[in-house]
């Protein structure tokens, strides 16, 4: 089934949720001060206030929790989270048609880092996923390692070093998160997503007891407060949103049924959380061929909790590039794999946070249908202008505001913002220019004739540039 970008990776921040090891927010990430003010204006569209920790049970009831205490610890553990092994399983099935099947698991061990330093983890990726029933069929079989601070990505046999400058620059990401409006964004209420929650009883789990609950997901709901999150990245980087406001009412047309289990330690953090979806996957989504009934499920187990996992860097690392040992392809997805595992483990924002950080990043990956939305605009002889920004630096996020009142006050103005690495993409329309770093902000006047400001400018003055321009 073809899904498409944005709304897979909308889907992947919320499967996230039930991998805690990448949804928690360590304390050690949690301040007490109040947001700047700049934070709060990011914050304010992407849910309610964050739920606060449920209050520890008796003593004579420490094995048991309410539901309403489970619930709230499953993206809030009363347990610092530092340490331990997961597995998160996946399992997509076609009901009709040509009985599509895509599954996947991800597995290993991680420690966590502090505030922006990179986590430590040993990851095994394994997935199987078909563009049809027995057709298209793609198989991945990847490993990924960091160790203080150094990057390795292989097979089970040979692993290949990261590039160094590969690493700082994830490195520099997961910091900006820690230090900026992401960090400070309200986390998810997961009691808004769940209806007719119920306790099943304890049981065992990674030696600990372990609260069964259970309860039907809301689909409008958690779609609704994914869009806000998804509505408040793009405003803050002056972009268009990647889903529509009519998602949630989408969402609820088509879930049939969606499920929740979780088993919740007494130590307030889960130890395995799954959910298992029905759906109808919207016509527009499917392939030719494609039935319409859907099931999906994930399936989440963490162990080992807060114990040492020995991570180091392998012994059988190979001499020379991924890309030579590997392949182009294979090494280029799996260091792909392992800048969003470092992103996502232990992200500063927690669940919020992450789903944050997909849409970011996948703003490169949109980059080539930017650009065709520009020549689209000037095809119609409009005015357009094409913010070249880099997401992490100051002077670019300042730029985005000034952007934001240009396309409140210039409304015969088509604004659009990519990535300064894609600039050549747009070839003739900018290569005079030479753009070469943001922030940039170019401007083409209905004549087809191209202008350049580089570094910060505020709002009316970008307004006033423009309308010199025309």
């Amino acid at each position: 089934m073809a899904l498409s970008r944005p709304l897979l990776l909308a889907l992947l921040g919320l499967a996230l949720l039930g991998a805690t090891v990448f949804a928690v927010q360590n304390a050690r990430n949690k301040g007490a001060d109040d947001p700047a003010p700049v934070a709060q204006k990011a914050a304010d569209p992407a849910s309610a206030p964050a739920q606060a920790p449920a209050p520890a049970p008796s003593a004579s009831k420490a094995g048991k929790l309410s539901a309403e205490q489970a619930v709230a610890s499953i993206l809030t553990p009363g347990t610092p989270v530092e340490s331990g092994r997961f597995s998160l399983a996946f399992d997509t099935k076609e009901l009709g048609g040509g009985r599509e099947h895509d599954h996947g698991r991800v597995a290993g061990s991680f420690t966590m880092g502090d505030k922006g330093d990179l986590p430590n983890f040993d990851l095994r990726v394994k997935s199987h996923s078909e563009d049809a029933a027995g057709k298209g069929v793609s198989n991945q079989d990847v490993r990924m390692l960091i160790a203080a601070g150094d990057g390795f990505i292989g097979t089970a046999e040979d692993m290949y070093r990261v590039p160094s400058a590969t690493m700082a620059n994830v490195g520099k990401v997961r910091n900006a998160m820690a230090s900026g409006p992401v960090a400070q964004l309200p986390e998810f209420q997961l009691a808004r997503w769940l209806d007719d929650v119920k306790v099943k009883g304890v049981e065992k789990m990674d030696g600990v007891d372990a609260t069964h609950v259970s309860g039907k997901i809301v689909a409008a709901a958690a779609a609704a407060d994914v869009v806000r999150v998804v509505r408040a990245e793009a405003e803050a980087s002056a972009s268009e949103p990647a889903l529509s406001k009519g998602v949630p009412g989408t969402a609820k047309r088509a879930v049939k049924n969606a499920q929740l289990d979780a088993w919740v330690g007494s130590d307030r953090v889960v130890r395995r959380l799954s959910v298992s979806v029905l759906f109808d996957a919207p016509k527009a989504l499917r392939e030719p061929g494609d039935s319409e009934r859907w099931t999906a499920g994930f399936d989440f187990r963490l162990s080992g909790l807060n114990k040492s996992q020995g991570i180091k860097a392998p012994a059988n690392v190979a001499p020379g590039a991924a890309a030579k040992g590997m392949g182009k392809k294979s090494a280029g997805t799996a260091q792909n794999l392992l800048a969003v595992s470092a992103l996502a483990v232990g992200a500063p924002g927690g669940a919020v946070g992450t789903t944050w950080s997909f849409l970011g990043l996948n703003r490169v990956g949109d980059s080539a249908a930017v650009s065709r939305k520009v020549l689209r605009a000037l095809e119609r002889r409009q005015e357009v202008a094409v913010f070249f920004n880099n997401p992490q630096g100051l002077d670019d996020q300042a730029t985005a505001a000034s952007v934001r009142y240009l396309k409140g006050h210039s409304k015969k103005t088509a604004v659009f913002t990519d990535d300064v690495k894609n600039v050549r993409r747009y070839g003739r329309l900018v290569e005079h220019l030479g753009v070469s770093q943001a922030p940039a902000i170019v401007f083409i006047n209905r004549r087809g004739t191209a202008s350049l400001v580089e570094g910060y400018i505020d709002g009316p003055s970008l307004v006033q540039v423009v309308a010199d321009s025309r």
